[in-house]
């Protein structure tokens, strides 16, 4: 029996050898919970009829069949203490087995049943149990076989429902695939518009070309007008130079003869004049053409810088004023003519001006307008361009969205038919370990009936044996109480029980060596009184 035990349960808590031959009640034999894992891969709201939900036990049966009655034998047999299986009546277990209480009855509550009827064996002392016992435990047994056939064919239908469910996933993905090629073909037709709309864009940029180079050739063309008008301001500069003498020496006649200070002031207004006509004609040539304004602003300063050394010098030529009166005619006839001519070439100048200008005009003109239609044309076309390319980029972005979408779609159904097939394989294994390990546990239990006779006589020896050495004398323990100031949550006693059990739990370990089973004759607790323990 103690073989059978620890091939049903390997974490029960053995002890020595002799302890197990002195006190057979010490040990308790832990039925491990596997009820809750003989159905976890079945999934939600398709449990078969009669399959209890509370601890996954299936039942044949329908619970419409279970009176109140059965379930009441049911508690009372399960909650049985040790030693009164044998005293249950035959009409007691008889009415229970043609009864429906076995069939509705947890597996747990069937191993319990098991245990208590070994444990029950081993305590007796003749070694015999009656054969309604006998009959009751191979009922059992053949109850437990019975579950796990039923669990082994709701197996095989889950096995039968994942596979047509892997068909359905691998036809999806067929179809997905199907449509991945027809959309490859549209990629390679929206490949070859973007090659056109290429070619399109090179035609654009030569067109592009072409206004450039037509925008060079105005360029030249308004340099070479540039440079004629340098030409002429510098034969402007030339006459002015000249003028510039001409008045230096009307400036030293001036200065040389006090009686000559009103011809003096009169040629100053004079040159004064012709100052201000000379400075009307140049505004009015700045105002015409804006890119003389810097040639003229520093003839200007030219001018003035020119009439700041004229005053400079009017003091040199005020000491040469003898030399100067004889003359005094003859330069008056020498600005006569002076004047006359600078007035010829000012017309000539003023002429030659105005049909540059004209001509710049009618040029600048043509290519303000060459430059306008350019632009509009460039307007146009980058127009057109910037519309096509983003109603092309609309479609590469729906087309990769959309491929995108697929792949993320074929690739999460091949990890869900991966894990599908991984978890089957995982579901598989386990069972078939789980199996294995009943069919074993149940070829112990088959063994350990055969040889039960046996077990029984030498477990009859061993009682004696234990009795002998026990004698008369009686262990009575008893728990000490709290002292005032500690926690009463910080115990180590798990459970005490009525025939004299006390288990103790120690925090420091774990397993099988954090607690230990005691027995005794009594145990009290720790509030039990001085009165009680004495009686």
């Amino acid at each position: 029996l103690l073989v059978l035990r620890d091939n049903l349960n390997p974490g029960v808590v053995d002890d020595n050898s002799q302890d197990v031959s002195k006190i057979p009640s010490r040990k308790k034999w832990r039925v491990p919970e596997t009820d809750g894992s003989l159905v976890a891969a079945a999934p939600q709201g398709k449990t078969p009829s009669g399959e209890n939900r509370g601890n996954g036990v299936p039942y044949p049966k329908s619970q419409q069949k279970t009176p109140a009655f059965n379930g009441k034998k049911l508690r009372e047999i399960f909650q049985l203490k040790r030693g009164s299986y044998a005293d249950l009546p035959a009409a007691k277990i008889s009415e229970m087995m043609h009864s429906n209480s076995l069939d509705n009855a947890s597996t747990q509550s069937l191993l319990t049943v098991i245990n208590g009827i070994l444990d029950e064996s081993i305590e007796r002392k003749k070694g015999e149990i009656p054969h309604r016992v006998v009959y009751l435990l191979r009922k059992v047994v053949q109850e437990i076989e019975r579950r796990l056939c039923i669990q082994a064919e709701h197996i095989r239908n889950q096995n039968t429902i994942i596979k047509t469910r892997e068909e359905k996933y691998l036809s999806k993905i067929k179809a997905l695939q199907v449509l991945v090629n027809g959309t490859n073909e549209e990629n390679q037709m929206t490949v070859n518009l973007l090659q056109v709309v290429k070619e399109e864009k090179s035609q654009i940029e030569e067109r592009q070309k072409l206004s450039e180079q037509n925008v060079v050739r105005l360029i030249k063309e308004k340099e070479n007008a540039e440079n004629m008008i340098a030409s002429l301001k510098e034969e402007m500069e030339v006459m002015e130079k000249r003028n510039r003498l001409h008045e230096k020496n009307v400036v030293q006649l001036i200065e040389e003869k006090e009686s000559d200070e009103n011809m003096i002031s009169s040629l100053k207004e004079k040159m004064e004049e012709m100052n201000s006509l000379h400075e009307q004609n140049v505004g009015r040539l700045i105002k015409e053409k804006e890119d003389g304004q810097n040639m003229i602003s520093r003839l200007k300063e030219e001018m003035e810088e020119m009439n700041r050394l004229h005053d400079q010098n009017a003091h040199q030529l005020i000491k040469e004023k003898e030399d100067g009166q004889n003359m005094i005619s003859s330069l008056k006839e020498e600005m006569e003519e002076m004047n006359r001519l600078h007035k010829q070439q000012l017309d000539q100048f003023e002429i030659k001006t105005k049909q540059m200008e004209e001509k710049l005009a009618t040029k600048v003109k043509e290519f303000e307008l060459h430059v306008l239609r350019s632009n509009m044309k460039i307007e146009e076309v980058e127009t057109t361009y910037q519309q096509k390319s983003q109603l092309w980029n609309k479609k590469e972005n729906i087309f990769h969205n959309y491929m995108n979408s697929q792949q993320l779609y074929v690739k999460g159904l091949n990890i869900s038919s991966r894990s599908i097939k991984s978890d089957m394989y995982a579901f598989q294994m386990k069972w078939r370990d789980e199996m294995s390990n009943l069919g074993s546990n149940l070829k112990c239990l088959v063994d350990a009936a055969d040889n039960y006779h046996k077990v029984l006589a030498e477990n009859q020896k061993l009682f004696n044996e234990v009795q002998e050495l026990r004698g008369n004398i009686r262990v009575y323990c008893r728990v000490r109480p709290f002292l005032p100031g500690q926690d009463k949550q910080s115990t180590t006693i798990d459970y005490i029980g009525e025939s004299g059990e006390l288990l103790i739990s120690n925090p420091l370990k774990q397993g099988k060596d954090g607690q230990r089973m005691f027995k005794f004759n009594k145990v009290f607790s720790s509030f039990a009184s001085q009165g009680t323990i004495s009686l």
